[in-house]
């Protein structure tokens, strides 16, 4: 049949094309009038009427190339063809998770997908109430259409089903670079996906009976005229998941409290996950057998100022009149294994008239808490749960209106003391110490087992401050380092990272204090320290803060002491100085010390750190002291680059520049944000200098010191580095890749 049908159209086409030459031809000259309007008409209808049979015969070719697909789909020499019908219904069900249109084009591809799409009723069971539709060069997010989410319900059969909704208003656009290789078909193929205009969760009310899973993203408007979420019970709903996107309108700004969720049946509910509002703390409207549950209501009245924040945020206000305590609450709730409570308001609602006495959570392994430092205190009080594997805390929010507490680490060292007895990775800041249970190296904050992040961006920032009124109430309080030494013990750390950062409200760190906490931890293996820049100080002790002389002179004052911290780093087998003022007599007596009290330092590494003595005699001495030396600085590796070219003869500083012809600007960052500028000239001078280029260059590089010395030691790709995000380009990207052979060359010719 096909061919008859090609017989057929391949002629037309032609006979089409040639009706449209003709036209063309027989039209006058460019810039010529035309005399006889008769014949322009006519001319112009011919051409259209070619041109709609060309577009009919294209027409007709794609529904025959469709056709010759759908049989070579199904051929059996076909590699995933020769897959059994289980494991290709199991591949048919995990795509089907991410577009609900994924399920038609496997179920069109070919006559045995077909046939299996529709007898697995899982595959239809998992539903994005929203599909991509093209349109020329933009994406836009849009309802699935009602045929065929109908099709879906069909096709589901009664098998249980999981709907995903995340509305969004905006509008991908993709690159420029990829614009040509989009189509107009692309347009159809997609457009009967998606209908504008019409509310996807229209649908959800008729599935409630058979859905295990539920998670949705919705606007307050749409949210204030749903009924079902609080009147439709959900008699199979295990997860539920809802992020409210706008704040009340009765109270701008403010997060919404529910009455209520599924007319409280909802029986095998296991995970809750609350964004943007929360429920009353009351028992009832929680059911019982949860297992997670966050809620994160986004309440922090420092943020909202269209309103009177002090009358809403007070707990007589008539949003809280749900209320109860928030221990019937967790009382309800024993089996939960993960806790996630964040910017929640009145959590200390009805906690006068409490029993005194912690709630017993036995299963539980996961707590994180977001709110102000008394209500967290009160929460960390309130439970007595299980062996913690990741407990985080933030008070980096305002949840009780008018408390002005500067969060401390001794608010929690009752509570979280136990905890940090199993750290061995530990990291401290001025504000915050996290760590982990294991010894491989040191975590993130969001990585870490234990993190306590101490932060108050608003009575820490110096906006706040500046009002002689609030600068009364906000007094100044001791760093984490000073409290973590007099609080919490550590009899298990053997990683230990101090960072040193300037806060306004928290007492800067000396070397005394850092001496003290090396005192308090068992000997170590690993020792990093970032952040310790010379700066002078009014008074105390020190004469430099996070200047590091006055450290080492500690410690080597210490270890000639009959009982002194001789054990502290005996057995130290790294240590890392990063962004640091290091006194290079002092260090390398502390080093060549170390042969006899630190055996095991094997490792050293400076990072971007500033020196009193020329940085390459440092090193040279350094080396000679320790087996494994790491010595990256960007600006001192790119000074050796220009020796390397003043080095060059004339002849190979003409063959470089002959093969690279161009001129490289290098923007290099470090970890404090400050950026240094290089440019390397291979175009006309060939030669290395700090600055911008002095002539337009073809490329300028943007990235971080770290990954510049890594391409310089040859251990990073520059295509891997682009690929990976830590390269970025403007101007000729091409360009950029003869990077790699000017620094292969330089080093050949040097080490950097």
């Amino acid at each position: 049949m096909i061919d008859h049908v090609l017989h057929d159209l391949i002629p037309s086409l032609d006979v089409s094309t040639q009706v449209c030459r003709r036209t063309l031809s027989e039209a006058p000259p460019e810039g010529v009038g035309e005399s006889d309007p008769e014949n322009l008409r006519a001319r112009v209808a011919a051409l259209h009427s070619g041109v709609n049979q060309v577009y009919t015969i294209i027409h007709h070719l794609r529904h025959v190339s469709s056709l010759l697909l759908y049989q070579r789909n199904g051929l059996a020499d076909i590699l995933i063809n020769k897959l059994p019908n289980e494991v290709l219904a199991m591949i048919f069900c995990h795509a089907s998770r991410y577009n609900s249109a994924a399920m038609f084009a496997i179920s069109w591809t070919c006559s045995r997908w077909r046939t299996l799409a529709l007898r697995t009723a899982q595959m239809w069971s998992v539903v994005n109430l929203r599909a991509w539709k093209h349109d020329f060069s933009l994406w836009h997010h849009l309802p699935i259409s009602s045929p065929f989410m109908e099709l879906i319900m069909e096709r589901s059969g009664s098998s249980t089903m999981a709907l995903q909704h995340f509305p969004s208003g905006e509008v991908y656009r993709e690159d420029e670079d990829d614009e040509d290789d989009k189509s107009s078909e692309d347009s159809e193929t997609w457009l009967p996906f998606v209908e504008e205009g019409r509310n996807p969760l229209q649908y959800i009310p008729s599935l409630m009976h058979r859905l295990v899973e539920l998670n949705i993203r919705m606007h307050y408007p749409n949210f204030r005229t749903t009924t079902w979420l609080e009147y439709c019970p959900a008699p199979v709903l295990q997860k539920f998941a809802l992020d409210l996107t706008e704040g009340c309108e009765d109270e701008p700004g403010f997060p919404h409290i529910a009455r209520r969720l599924f007319a409280g049946e909802a029986p095998q509910l296991r995970v809750l996950k609350l964004t943007g509002l929360r429920l009353p703390w009351c028992s009832d409207v929680f059911p019982s057998g949860l297992k997670y549950l966050s809620i994160d209501e986004g309440f922090n009245p420092a943020d909202f100022k269209e309103v009177d924040v002090e009358e809403i945020a007070h707990p007589d206000h008539p949003r809280y009149a749900l209320d109860k305590t928030l221990r019937s609450v967790l009382e309800h709730c024993r089996g939960l294994e993960e806790l996630s409570l964040q910017r929640c308001s009145n959590l200390q609602c009805g906690s006068s008239a409490e029993p005194e006495g912690p709630v017993c959570f036995p299963n539980l392994h996961t707590l994180a808490l977001k709110n102000s430092v008394l209500a967290s205190v009160y929460i960390l009080r309130l439970i007595r749960p299980g062996k913690i594997g990741r407990l985080h805390i933030s008070c980096d929010v305002q949840t009780i209106w008018g408390d002005t507490t500067l969060p401390r680490l001794s608010h929690f060292s009752e509570v979280v003391s136990d905890y940090f007895t199993m750290v061995q990775s530990l990291t401290v800041t001025p504000t915050s110490v996290y760590g982990s249970y294991s010894v491989e190296g040191f975590t993130s904050p969001e990585n870490s087992d234990i993190c306590i992040d101490l932060y108050d961006r608003q009575l820490e920032s110096e906006d706040y401050i500046r009002h002689p009124y609030r600068r009364k109430k906000v007094q100044h309080v001791n760093n984490v380092l000073v409290e973590l030494v007099k609080h919490v013990p550590l009899p298990q750390v053997h990683n230990l990272r101090v960072m040193h950062t300037k806060t306004v409200r928290r007492r800067s760190v000396a070397a005394s204090v850092v001496a003290r906490l090396l005192e308090h931890v068992p000997p170590l293996a690993h020792f990093v320290l970032e952040g310790f820049r010379a700066e002078t100080k009014k008074d105390g002790p020190d004469s430099q803060i996070g200047s590091l002389p006055s450290l080492w002179e500690r410690i080597l004052a210490r270890r000639n002491e009959p009982q002194g911290q001789k054990d502290v780093l005996s057995c130290l087998q790294s240590i890392q100085i990063k962004n640091c003022y290091l006194d290079e007599q002092v260090f390398i007596r502390f080093l060549r010390d170390g042969r006899e009290h630190t055996p095991n330092l094997r490792s050293v590494g400076v990072e971007h750190s500033t020196l009193d003595s020329e940085p390459d005699s440092t090193e040279r001495i350094v080396r000679e002291l320790v087996q494994d030396v790491s010595w990256m600085d960007a600006s001192e590796t790119l000074a050796a680059l220009a020796q390397v070219f003043e080095g060059y003869s004339a002849e190979e500083k003409k063959a470089q520049i002959k093969k690279t012809n161009g001129i490289f600007e290098l923007r290099l960052k470090n970890e404090s944000g400050e950026e240094g500028i290089w440019t390397i000239d291979l175009k006309s001078t060939g030669s290395v200098y700090k600055g911008e280029a002095k002539s337009k260059p073809n490329v300028t590089i943007l990235m971080s010191d770290e990954t510049f010395q890594l391409l310089a030691a040859g251990k990073l790709d520059g295509q891997k580095a682009f690929m990976t995000g830590k390269l970025k380009t403007k101007g000729n990207m091409m360009f950029a890749t003869k990077l790699d052979g000017v620094l292969k060359a330089a080093k050949a010719k040097a080490k950097l």
